[in-house]
């Protein structure tokens, strides 16, 4: 979209999908503030854009620019395009577009995504039947102490010699615990992969916590959500003994797998 004002009516877009029908959408959420309700965009065969009249004055380049410097405005349409790109979850196929993504005419939006159609073609084939899942792990080191003293009280040494010798052993052994950690859950990344089509490891964003040691996205099949939990809640009493916590959320659109569409 251009920049400056607009006039009359734009367009505003959701998704790109595969395998929906039009009355399925009667049952679809509201949408971005003061937008119609969503319909559907022929772009080929079988392939559609969820889209919505919205009020081009409202939708400006220079109104979006303004309204991203105030956290309530966007919070408010960045989960209201959420809302309604998760009402596609289980479609044949799900592209989400980026929020705030606004063209001047439906012309325009098909024309965008059939300039793309090799990539959105590709994109379809890499993310049809699935979702994304997405998990963190994190280091708490009081609880890798904790799990460490509590499996040598369990082996309750014979002397007091003894005891001493074993509380220096777990305070080293707790310096080099992140470590140690870290390798464990780069491990379980890949365990809870198994299901998945695809995943992909998400670095930590420079000045992150260092608590942060495995961070990953998840491109499951629908049919194997149900063991991708069931791994991860396996992995749960394992990483425990490590100070690790994990964090399994989604399930969400194909965000990281469907970038370049």
């Amino acid at each position: 979209m251009g920049g400056g004002e607009m006039k009359g009516r734009a367009i505003y877009a959701y998704c790109i999908v595969a395998g929906v029908s039009p009355d399925r959408l009667e049952r679809a959420p509201r949408g971005v503030p003061d937008g119609s309700p969503p319909r559907l965009l022929s772009i080929a065969d079988g392939i559609d854009l969820v889209i919505a009249d919205v009020d081009a004055s409202a939708w400006s380049e220079d109104v979006i620019t303004a309204g991203l410097r105030d956290i309530d405005w966007v919070s408010e349409r960045a989960l209201r395009h959420e809302e309604m790109v998760s009402f596609f979850l289980d479609a044949d196929a799900l592209v989400p577009m980026k929020a705030f993504t606004i063209f001047r005419s439906e012309a325009r939006a098909r024309d965008h995504v059939r300039e793309r159609e090799a990539s959105v073609r590709a994109a379809i084939d890499r993310v049809g039947g699935c979702v994304e899942w997405g998990v963190r792990m994190r280091f708490d080191e009081r609880a890798a102490r904790v799990a460490r003293e509590r499996d040598a009280a369990a082996q309750k040494p014979a002397s007091g010699a003894a005891f001493l010798a074993r509380k220096k052993q777990i305070a080293d052994a707790t310096r080099g615990a992140r470590v140690e950690a870290a390798e464990v859950a780069s491990a379980i990344v890949e365990r809870l992969a198994a299901p998945a089509r695809a995943h992909l490891r998400i670095p930590p964003p420079e000045g992150s916590p260092t608590q942060l040691v495995a961070e990953a996205a998840l491109l499951v099949p629908h049919d194997a959500q149900a063991e991708l939990e069931r791994i991860a809640e396996e992995a749960r009493a394992e990483l425990a003994r490590y100070g690790v916590d994990l964090e399994l959320n989604g399930p969400w659109a194909p965000y990281h797998f469907s970038r370049g569409a």
